[in-house]
């Protein structure tokens, strides 16, 4: 898997872009330089940009890697709210997302990045009247 981190171009949240198969190790990297991005701009929310991502891993992979190793990931901010964009007919991500919310992570996956972006904005909104 490859991935790129940058910020948006309004700066109210951070995209991670991932291209391939996706694997536990690179996500974890991935999300920890990502967070960490997000910490030095001030931002607490992500879009997962995975429409050219494919989550093969098996579902006790996917429900450990939410349960317990992000939690072991000081870098990642429990708190963030994370928008997942996948092609509509991508359903790889699709137990992540439960597994993840099950966790207590605000992690949603959308299928229309207009949708996406709009739920990341007014999060930021909430996070900016927190302040």
């Amino acid at each position: 898997m490859e991935y790129a981190i940058r910020p948006s171009d309004d700066g109210r949240y951070v995209i991670l872009e991932m291209v391939g198969e996706v694997t536990i190790p690179e996500v974890m990297q991935a999300l920890v330089e990502s967070h960490s991005t997000g910490g030095r701009l001030g931002v607490r929310c992500y879009l997962v940009d995975a429409t050219a991502a494919r989550n093969n891993e098996r579902a006790l992979s996917n429900f450990k890697f939410a349960q317990e190793d992000i939690a072991d990931m000081p870098a990642v901010d429990k708190l963030a709210c994370i928008a997942s964009l996948v092609e509509p007919a991508d359903h790889s991500h699709d137990f992540f997302e439960a597994a993840a919310r099950g966790a207590g992570y605000d992690f949603t996956i959308f299928r229309d990045r207009s949708l996406a972006i709009e739920h990341l904005h007014r999060a930021a909104d909430r996070f900016d009247r927190l302040q």
